[in-house]
This record gives C-alpha cells, structure tokens and sequence, in this order.
C-alpha cells in the first residue's frame, strides 16, 4: 500500500499534486524532446532484431553484444512488437521514469524534511528534478540514460523507506541490467541498506533481522548479476559486452570532464557535498545522506576508471547528478532551519538572501558561455534546459508541428542515407560503415562497423584492409567532411573521424577501394555527408556522383525551428 511519511494511510489529497507535476512532463515532452541521437538507434536495431527471432543481435547471425543496455533493450521490446516507433517510445518512456522520479523526489523529501523546517521546502527538490536539464536532453536523446539514474534514485528512496529491502534489491537488480557499471551503483549502496537496518537498533548491534534486511536486499542484484554473466558468456563469448573494448580510455582521461561538469553548471554540485555531510550528523536524514554519498563516490569512480570515453552532454556523470541534488537540498534545508532559529536583526539578515540564491541556483535560466574548449560550454545543450527555453520562448511553441515532428521519422541525413542505401544497393551487399545508428537502423543490409563497436575484431584488434578483403566487405558507407572554404584543407572531403582519415590516405586503401558516391544534404551549411565507396573489384567504372538528400533548405529550416531548443 502506498503510505505517507506521517501514517500508513493512503491519503490522495497529498500525493495527487506531485503526480500531476510528473505527468506534466509528458506534454512537455511534445514541445521540448524532438532531436534523437545518434547511439540511440543501435540498440533499436538489437531490440528489432529481437522481436524479429534474430536474437540480441545487430547483424542477424552475428552475436556481437554491440549495445550496452539490456534492459532498455528489452523494455523497448513490447512497443515494437506492437508496432510503436522506437523512437516514440524511447522518449515517453524517458519521460515517464523522469516523472516517476520527481514524485520519488516529492516522498523523499517529506519524510527527511526536519520538524520545524518551512514545509514549502518539501516542493525544492520535485521541482529541481522535474527542471533538471540534463534530465530533459538525455530524455530527447532516446538512450537509457533516464532510466539508469531513475531506478538508482528509487533505490535510493527505497531504501531510506527502510521497509521495502526486497524491493529495493529488486530495483537495484535492474540497475544491474541497465549498464555494465550498475553492478558498482547497486553496491554502493549497501551500507545504506545496512545503516538502515540497524538505524532503530542498537548499534552496533547486528541481529539476525539486520542480517535478512541486508540479504533480501543483496540476494536480487547477486541473482541478476550472475544471470546476465552467464547469459553473456554463453551468447557472446564474453564476461564484458564488445562495447567496453571498443569505448575505453586511458584512466583519469575524465578530469577535465568532471571540471567542465562542475562549471558549466555554476559550481552548484560541489555544494551538495557538504550538504551530505551536514546530514550524516542528522539521525533522520543519515541513510539518505550515506546512499547519496555513495552513488557520487561510485559514478565518480567509474568515470575516473573508464576514462576517455565517448560521451555526450555529461551523460556518465548524470548518476552523480539527483544525489548531488538531495545533498544541496539537505543544505538548503539547514540553512532555512538556521534562519527559523535565528535573530532576524542579526545573522538572520544574512543568510536570507543567500537561502534565496541557493534555493534558485540549480535551476538553470539564462544560457551560460559556450565555444570550443571552454570550460562553460555545457556540451551544446546544457546546463539550460530545453525545457526552460520553450517556457521562455512561448512565441515558438508550434504545438500542432511539433506534435507532427515527435511522431514523424527521422529526417537528418544519417536516416536518410540508409534509405538510399536500402533502395540502391543490393540486399546481400555487405556493407562497411562508421556511423551504424540511424544509418544502420534504417536500412536491413548487413554492417561492418569499422569502429568495432558491433564487430568483436575490430574492438580488439583495429581496422585493418585484411579484414575488410577477408569480410568480402563490397561497400563503405563513411562519415565525410565536405569542402567548407572554413575548414583546413586536409579535412576537406575526408573521413570525419581522424583515425579513419589516416587509414583511408593510404595506399593499400585507395587500391582496394574508390568512392562511388557523395550523399548530402540539400542545405548547404551542413557540414557532413556520407561517402560511398565501392569495392575495386565491382566497380562499374562510372564517374563519381553527388547525389543530394533530405529536405531543401527551406523545409530544413521550418523543421528546424521545430526541433531545435533554441
């Protein structure tokens, strides 16, 4: 039965309020969530692949763990099943555990919030969370990002419940199932779940009922743990998916990451950890503070370990994110009993205004500096939210186009490449390609990915011509960058990935292979393309040909004003 933190009486008078707040984010998503990424749609393909009796394959008879997220995996499974677009169904579901975790939020809040304290401060957290905008661009971006830092927050509410260790095991279970390095997240929080146990006992006592609390919790994540081990060992060969060879760097390549993070969102997250600290001294908001602590300590650890990863608007880093937001609430929670207790003609008049300027700083309106290795520039998209933009910026809503444009197909050129691959090449061609998400979903040839992430011997062993003749490989679909008068001359159309550049330059490359074609984009300031290259030994001889894509500029500026946040 669902309870309030005051009795064990289901009381909808309390609870309707943040619900609704969570289901507000679902038309919100309509205005603010319409520009996929990339990654996102290798895992569609796993998850098409599936329901299609291929198994969790990108290329059917090829098992290669290329995704690195099985849960997500399976839980897009029934939307396409039924014939739901992926990539729908990816953002309402992101939508959806984001709402879950503002009214998570809202609980949380009102149990650990002091006697005394301003009960309005029970709102700050929900509504830090429901604004929090790397929160709304993961969500636009299709991945299970959202998911991954959802189930570990509600295993962090669970356990500080202090009733529910099985299922908050089971919660943390799925943790385990979202990435590679949830098994870590899962862990840490463990001696949470033991403090909690032990919290209304006396210390340090251990009794056989704080034995059972901490093993219902830990046996589910030990389960799901050794399940996926061995379901992956015995599908692919392997204890760690192909996605961990391919992705990692050297170790601390992340520390200029962690800095830009910090920055870009005005220092704010350094300020939850004292707000940590100070709850660890606080019997009622201890478990919450000693789960937070080690949620940050475990994504920072990782982050510190996997180094120089591929990454995208901070997304490794977002686990750190809502536990740095319950410690800067916690501190914003102290301050407010500081001035309840205080002389209002004296210190009271001081930290006033500095509560108000902490209760609004993680709250992101303005844009901050952005540019090319700066510190500030949040990635492109954050630290302000999409969301912030469009309630700042009433005059672009376009409800009735908008609404079109969530639910319509892609139409960047990766999409529109692997349409003119699927209508132009022949169906047992094979085909070698660098950019294997939209490209690689909206076509059903069979890939080569020359970066490894779904082909085991190019993740341990690089890209070599051998394996290319030895693949029989017949075309190469590449990420381009054309003639922009801006760029250097060397990068002109070249591959855009430089290892690729290196390797395309040489000369056992160029007599294997030749380009065929040049896919573009009908506008002109887009950057990129893709080049086609055919196999020296199909090649018809014809001349190169440019062929261009997608909308003309005008539609692409209309569709544009669309999606873009801005």
């Amino acid at each position: 039965m669902i309870y309030t933190p005051d009795n064990n009486r289901f009381d909808w008078r309390l609870w309707t309020p943040p619900i609704l707040l969570g289901l507000l984010l679902f038309p919100m998503a309509i205005l603010t969530y319409n520009h996929m990424g990339e990654d996102a749609f290798i895992s569609f393909r796993y998850t098409r692949n599936l329901v299609a009796g291929h198994g969790l394959v990108y290329n059917p008879g090829e098992w290669v763990e290329g995704y690195s997220n099985l849960l997500w995996v399976l839980l897009l499974a029934p939307f396409e099943a039924l014939g739901i677009r992926l990539h729908v169904a990816a953002r309402f579901l992101s939508a959806g555990l984001h709402g879950v975790a503002v009214v998570a939020a809202w609980w949380l809040a009102r149990k650990l919030l002091p006697n005394g304290a301003p009960r309005f401060l029970e709102w700050w957290l929900p509504l830090a969370i429901f604004f929090e905008p790397l929160l709304h661009y993961h969500t636009d971006r299709g991945l299970e990002t959202v998911v991954w830092v959802t189930l570990q927050f509600l295993a962090l509410v669970l356990v500080v419940a202090g009733r529910f260790p099985l299922l908050a095991g089971l919660v943390a279970a799925c943790v385990v199932w979202t990435r590679p390095e949830g098994i870590g997240f899962a862990l840490a929080l463990l001696p949470a779940v033991a403090w909690s146990a032990v919290r209304n006992r006396p210390w340090p006592r251990a009794d056989k009922a704080t034995i059972t609390h901490v093993l219902l919790y830990i046996t589910p994540v030990i389960l799901f743990l050794v399940a996926q081990l061995f379901f992956r060992k015995m599908a692919y060969g392997s204890l760690m998916p192909n996605t961990v060879v391919a992705k990692s760097g050297g170790m601390f390549a992340s520390i200029r990451e962690m800095i830009e993070f910090v920055c870009s969102h005005a220092f704010w997250p350094l300020l939850g950890i004292p707000g940590l600290l100070w709850g660890l001294l606080h019997q009622r908001t201890r478990v919450a503070a000693i789960g937070c602590l080690g949620l940050i300590a475990g994504g920072l650890v990782f982050r510190l370990m996997a180094g120089d990863l591929l990454n995208t608007g901070f997304r490794y880093l977002l686990p750190v994110m809502l536990p740095a937001l319950v410690g800067y609430w916690m501190l914003v929670v102290h301050l407010s009993m500081l001035i309840t207790g205080a002389n209002i003609r004296s210190q009271g008049r001081l930290l006033v205004p500095v509560l108000a300027t902490l209760m609004f700083l993680p709250v992101p309106v303005m844009p901050v500096v952005e540019g090319h290795g700066s510190y500030f520039r949040g990635n492109t998209n954050a630290p302000r939210s999409r969301l912030v933009n469009r309630l700042l910026e009433p005059t672009t809503y376009q409800v009735a186009e908008r609404w079109n444009w969530f639910f319509a197909d892609p139409v960047f050129i990766n999409a529109d490449v692997g349409r003119w691959v699927a209508e132009n090449l022949p169906p047992d061609a094979l085909i070698g390609a660098d950019q294997i998400g939209q490209f690689g979903y909206h076509t059903n040839h069979v890939i080569v990915d020359v970066l490894g992430l779904t082909d085991a011997h190019v993740a341990r062993h690089g890209l070599g011509m051998d394996y290319l003749a030895e693949r029989e490989v017949d075309h190469l679909v590449i990420d381009t960058l054309l003639d922009i008068p801006i760029w250097p001359r060397e990068w002109r159309m070249t591959p855009a990935v430089p290892a690729l550049r290196d390797r395309f330059a040489m000369e056992d490359f160029q007599d294997r292979y030749r380009r065929r074609w040049l896919l573009r984009s009908h506008v002109s300031y887009i950057g990129n393309g893709f080049s086609v290259y055919i196999s020296r030994e199909l090649d018809d001889g014809l001349p190169m040909e440019e062929i261009f894509l997608g909308p003309g500029e005008e539609e692409f500026e209309r569709l544009w004003r669309v999606s873009s946040p801005r």
